[in-house]
């Protein structure tokens, strides 16, 4: 076995099991459960770390036990002796976590992948490992997480960790989208000014968060007042002006039923993934990427349009929309109901 000879190990193994008293046979299935796990016979290597007596197990042979049901694919088997062996600070810990949380992932329960995935992201032992967990992690905090304060903190760890990573494009694009599902538009634009070489789109975003950010916070301390928005290139930014309630913004717009319809409307709180303007006559519902969004209307039949926000032309998506149920919206885009 010192030797790493694992097929003799395995083959004069299992022959003197067949002969051994009680007294050693634990210390052999012990061996030979642990050469098969090595030679990943992970079928075998179970079944003979299933005969090692219960009261024995330590850390090692559930992690046996774990990552041989994890490669039979036996993941919801696989949680329990995995999980038992996560705890102290090393490499064991970091490599059984890694795998717990995919086998978490395996079965639907994204919350303690995540906390599986966190676990596995010290960077201490395998950094290969912890580079992997800490995007994963990121993934999921933006997927599932619904509050997207976290998943911009994770995701920014991760920019600083690993700026030479292949995947700092995909976090940058994440970062993006995450600032459009946050509420906390401080903590948003904080994290994205701190990315250093930031890309093309995440700097037009931190360009976009500075205006409505500025023009949110003081239409919401001013909302008797008319808020207007004046910076370098700021007809760029017409339309998040008018998104956060500001006041004559500069806006191509070839509908004149449009033109005249926005300044009956008023800006609403936005949700995760959409942000609106309602009125009697109508509403601008502005979906920054694609999710499902319902949008629920005041009493009325409507048209429902997208507007291009470069020309300022729309196009007809539907003639005749009711407000007596939700309608629902499931990709990126600024679409107009008008109320007929």
């Amino acid at each position: 076995y010192r030797e790493q000879n694992y097929d003799y190990v395995i083959s004069e193994g299992e022959r003197l099991l067949e002969q051994s008293t009680s007294a050693v046979r634990s210390d052999l299935v012990r061996i030979v459960a642990e050469s098969h796990f090595i030679k990943g016979n992970y079928s075998q290597s179970l079944n003979y770390i299933l005969m090692y007596p219960a009261e024995l197990y330590g850390r090692q042979e559930n992690y046996i036990k774990g990552y041989s049901l994890y490669r039979l694919a036996r993941y919801d088997d696989a949680i329990e002796p995995l999980a038992s062996v996560c705890g102290t600070k090393d490499h064991l810990t970091q490599n059984a976590s890694y795998h717990l949380a995919d086998c978490y992932l395996r079965v639907g329960d994204v919350k303690s992948a995540s906390a599986a995935f966190a676990m596995a992201s010290d960077d201490n032992f395998d950094r290969v490992i912890a580079e992997d967990a800490l995007l994963n992690q990121g993934r999921l905090a933006f997927e599932y997480g619904g509050v997207m304060n976290e998943a911009l903190n994770v995701l920014n760890r991760y920019l600083h960790k690993y700026p030479e990573s292949v995947h700092c494009a995909e976090v940058q694009s994440l970062i993006v989208a995450a600032y459009y599902k946050s509420n906390n538009y401080d903590l948003a634009y904080d994290i994205i000014k701190s990315i250093e070489n930031p890309s093309k789109d995440l700097r037009t975003t931190r360009q976009k968060v500075c205006v409505y950010r500025a023009v949110s916070e003081y239409r919401q301390a001013h909302p008797e007042k008319a808020v207007t928005y004046f910076s370098q290139n700021y007809p760029a930014y017409g339309w998040a002006i008018l998104l956060a309630g500001g006041s004559c913004p500069t806006l191509r717009i070839e509908s004149e039923s449009l033109l005249a319809a926005i300044p009956q409307m008023t800006t609403t709180l936005s949700d995760a993934d959409s942000y609106r303007l309602m009125g009697e006559k109508g509403a601008l519902v502005y979906l920054p990427k694609a999710a499902t969004v319902e949008v629920t209307l005041p009493k009325g039949s409507y048209t429902l349009y997208e507007v291009d926000m470069k020309t300022g032309s729309t196009k007809r998506l539907q003639k005749q929309v009711k407000s007596t149920q939700p309608t629902v919206l499931n990709r990126a885009g600024l679409f107009w109901f008008e109320k007929r």
